[in-house]
């Protein structure tokens, strides 16, 4: 032996020992003492040194197969970096000194890692074979199988594995919903993690697909409930990203937030800006989403995002950066609703044509003095609103004393009192539902923004969250806003392609909406006769008459009898 080559045993605590699998009397390399002093555990390099060290002095099967089990610890630490080359030559290693059904399962992981399926499959299956009793080769084995598209093997050798585990291996269960779930068979995973007792070890990976699976399937409270019964076990970053989008689904925009807040704060990845800025626009916390935005766009150049952005500055009536921030994939609806938005509030002729019906029949009404005229009888009309007026200045609105002035006019409405009072001290406040009477009052306050649709468009979003903070109520203004301006353009109103367009719009945040809506669709509203008669009592009801009067072309009878029907005629 060379001077290079002395061994030391080191004595080793045998419960020490049993932790890292270590013979109770490890040899070591001398160089390599002052490196393990005071140490918990010992280096995967040194151990492999002093073992290789004793198989060249003395080949010993004790030894060897302690030096046989961290090559193939070594082997699994090269392949979980990726690096296949370095994974070769510890296998080799190991090869040499001895080859049992450890070998052919750990060059099974290997050729399938190089992409090598069917050679896998036969490493893995040779593996089992010199091993019935080996429950990780039945797994590897079926999530390959899963891999090559093969479910009914996958679930065969995961039910394989649990049997030879006697249970005490959790992973083949999930594998099996895994495999029912690639392979179409949604039910059969369902009906297993629904009957997933909650001291399962791995229950709340398996909430966590659960979750997902039923956001997949539309059914976005039970993904809410399944996520909420995760997230009391174990506060994952995935469970809460998953629940924001179930909670977007149902409208629960304030919740779906604050579950992205916690994300970000469970991961800092910056894609997750993205998702918070949607839906702080979407409350009207534009400058916030702005923000966010622009952090986005710094790793990610991505027009979607870009687009967003652009969509922003608009609702700030920042023009210019609008513009810059436009990509070149932007539909040309939106490029001509900026142009027409930037004409109106800075009294410009803009030179390129304008071909969308709505925002032509704008611009028209616009130019020809229609517009204003119109919007200032609107006015007058408003002006039967005590204090209206004093809201406003230079067609803009003071959000506080719009707040001040909702709690005198709803005084006796507790739960806006105390919705408008905690956001005035800044705590965020419980969502609610809106009544007939605020639609009417939103409805009012619209001519005071004249012909700034920038402001309104922004307005939408801040009185919808000032009410309510729920996204049916966002989607309900939303559409009523876009019937005001149809009213103004003059333009030619078609009621199915409108609701159509605003299904597609409002399902994000408003799913139940919009299926709403989507029921309307196929029932073709009501009659006109019906539409006259009744008297709303909710808002979507209100909606409904309102679409079915414009439909029938029926508003100048409807305004008989009630005058909030002025806002839409044309």
């Amino acid at each position: 032996m060379s001077k290079h080559e002395v061994l030391v045993y080191l004595p080793l605590k045998p419960s020490a020992a049993k932790i890292q699998n270590l013979p109770v009397k490890l040899p070591v390399r001398i160089e390599d003492l002052p490196k393990i002093v005071n140490e918990d555990r010992i280096d995967l390099d040194i151990i492999i040194r002093g073992l290789e060290t004793q198989h060249r002095v003395k080949a010993d099967e004790y030894y060897d197969s302690y030096l046989v089990y961290f090559y193939y610890e070594a082997f699994k630490k090269a392949l979980n970096e990726s690096d296949v080359s370095k994974a070769k030559e510890w296998l080799e290693k190991a090869r040499k000194i001895k080859v049992d059904y450890r070998y052919f399962f750990y060059n099974g992981l290997l050729q399938r890692e190089l992409g090598r399926l069917d050679l896998s499959e036969i490493e893995l299956r040779k593996a089992v074979e010199m091993n019935n009793n080996f429950y990780v080769g039945y797994y590897e084995l079926a999530r390959l199988m899963q891999k090559k598209g093969e479910y009914d093997e996958a679930v065969k050798f995961h039910i394989k594995s649990l049997e030879t585990s006697g249970g005490e291996f959790s992973l083949p269960l999930l594998g099996v919903i895994d495999a029912y779930i690639a392979s179409g068979m949604i039910d059969s995973a369902l009906s297993l993690l629904e009957h997933l007792p909650e001291d399962f070890p791995l229950f709340v990976d398996a909430m966590l697909r659960k979750g997902v699976l039923l956001n997949e399937l539309q059914r976005y409270a039970e993904a809410e409930m399944t996520f909420n019964v995760a997230i009391a076990k174990e506060e994952r970053w995935e469970l809460f990203y998953n629940r924001a989008y179930s909670r977007e689904r149902l409208g629960k925009l304030q919740g779906a937030l604050f579950d992205l807040k916690k994300t970000l704060e469970l991961n800092s990845s910056k894609s997750i800006y993205y998702d918070i800025a949607l839906i702080e626009r979407e409350l009207g916390f534009v400058e916030d989403a702005i923000d966010h935005l622009l952090d986005y766009l710094e790793a990610e150049k991505e027009p979607a995002a870009e687009l967003a952005l652009a969509r922003c500055y608009l609702l700030l009536g920042d023009f210019e950066n609008a513009m810059r921030s436009l990509p070149d994939s932007a539909r040309k609806d939106f490029r001509e609703q900026l142009l027409v938005y930037r004409e109106l509030a800075e009294d410009r002729g803009e030179n390129e044509p304008i071909e969308t019906p709505l925002f032509a029949g704008i611009v028209r009404m616009y130019r020809n003095g229609e517009l204003v005229k119109n919007i200032l009888e609107l006015q007058t009309r408003s002006l039967k609103l005590p204090g209206i007026k004093e809201l406003f200045y230079s067609e803009d609105l003071d959000y506080e004393e719009l707040m001040r002035w909702l709690l005198k006019r709803f005084e006796n409405e507790q739960s806006l009192r105390d919705r408008i009072n905690n956001i005035i001290h800044g705590k965020m406040p419980k969502e609610r539902d809106i009544s007939i009477e605020e639609i009417m009052t939103f409805i009012r306050l619209l001519p005071f923004f004249g012909v700034r649709f920038d402001r309104l468009d922004l307005f939408t979003r801040r009185f919808a969250f000032i009410l309510s903070g729920h996204g049916e109520t966002l989607a309900i203004l939303s559409i009523i806003l876009k019937l005001y301006y149809y009213s103004l353009s003059g333009t030619d109103f078609d009621c199915i392609l409108f609701l159509e367009e605003a299904m597609e719009e409002h399902k994000v945040y408003a799913f139940k909406f919009s299926k709403f809506i989507a029921e309307n669709l196929e029932t073709n509203l009501i009659d006109a006769d019906t539409a006259l008669e009744i008297s709303p009592k909710t808002p979507r009801e209100f909606l409904v008459k309102l679409l079915a009067l414009l439909r029938a072309d029926a508003i100048e009878e409807a305004i008989e009898n009630d005058q909030i029907f002025y806002y839409f005629r044309r």
